[in-house]
């Protein structure tokens, strides 16, 4: 997706749906690109990076937002 130039809030939807919302396997593939990018200066390491980090956000949004408890008992 990073090569094509998808737009970050679609690929990382895509990934969402992909992981099946499984946030160990989004965390893990972030942790892969951290690396890539700390070994070299890959653009696309660093878009893909982006996408995950995007991604896991808006998991997060949408566990809040189902569980408007939970994001109170948080605080």
């Amino acid at each position: 997706m990073a090569r094509r130039g998808t737009a970050t809030r679609r690929a990382a939807r895509t990934l969402t749906d992909e992981a099946s919302g499984d946030r160990v396997a989004l965390e893990t593939a972030r942790d892969h690109f951290v690396a890539r990018v700390a070994e070299d200066d890959d653009v696309h390491a660093e878009k893909a990076l982006c996408y995950l980090d995007t991604a896991l956000r808006q998991r997060a949004g949408l566990r809040a937002a189902r569980h408007p408890l939970r994001s109170i008992a948080r605080r």
